[in-house]
């Protein structure tokens, strides 16, 4: 009599075996955006925006900050300036080496991203922009010893095809402590119908004041780099 267990047991793996693929071609698996590269980037897609009262406004714009908070930011900068010039100029030159790496177009990260290191602080686990007249130096902030603010400069900013409100979206998931989510393309900061939206991001952390607190962090950020990069300044 004919032993059928061998046969039997071949097709059984057989059928294992069509089972598995059909799985693996049909399961739905959701994307994650994953980075294509998170090495520093030193080729600044804004590297050309010179820093100065007259381009103040449109380089707010390049930011992407819709033209109301171009328009806010851009006053606030002009009354630092006006009204702490001295100041800051002096705490510029008193401590330069530390300056040079948060201000200046040739440090490690652009100012816009650099500058968070000294110009924001964090208090129980929220993150606020300086005062100008709090500034007393450019020392570097705990909270941005962990960050991974590079990772979003260099996830964000280098997205292919790259987002005309790049860096604002980046600056905001770092003020908003959301950077995981900034680096992974997920919320907010994602793709798909609930995904990229500034105007998204500004209702979900209306609670934490993002709004303002954008407009203070680059109206403050750009003052100061306008100060840093005057002709005789520490960056010339």
């Amino acid at each position: 009599m004919m032993n059928w267990r061998p046969w039997m047991v071949g097709l059984s793996l057989i059928g294992s075996g069509i089972f598995s693929i059909a799985l693996l071609v049909t399961e739905s698996i959701d994307p994650v955006r994953v980075p294509k590269k998170l090495e520093l980037k030193t080729d600044d897609p804004l590297g050309m925006l010179p820093y100065t009262a007259a381009a103040r406004y449109e380089n707010f714009k390049k930011y992407g900050l819709p033209t109301d908070m171009a328009k806010a930011a851009n006053e606030k900068a002009g009354t630092i300036v006006k009204n702490r010039r001295e100041v800051i100029k002096k705490l510029l030159d008193e401590q330069k080496e530390a300056a040079q790496k948060a201000f200046c177009k040739d440090a490690e990260l652009p100012p816009r991203y650099a500058a968070l290191s000294v110009l924001v602080v964090e208090e129980e686990g929220k993150r606020r922009v300086l005062d100008p007249k709090e500034i007393s130096g450019w020392a570097l902030q705990p909270w941005y010893l962990s960050s991974p603010v590079a990772d979003v400069y260099s996830a964000v900013e280098f997205d292919e095809p790259r987002k005309e409100d790049a860096s604002v979206m980046a600056i905001a998931a770092v003020l908003a402590g959301a950077e995981p989510k900034a680096v992974n393309g997920e919320g907010r900061w994602g793709d798909g119908v609930f995904g990229w939206s500034f105007d998204n991001v500004l209702g979900d952390y209306a609670e934490a004041n993002i709004r303002n607190t954008l407009i203070d962090y680059f109206a403050l950020m750009h003052a100061i780099a306008e100060l840093a990069n005057e002709e005789k300044g520490i960056c010339n």
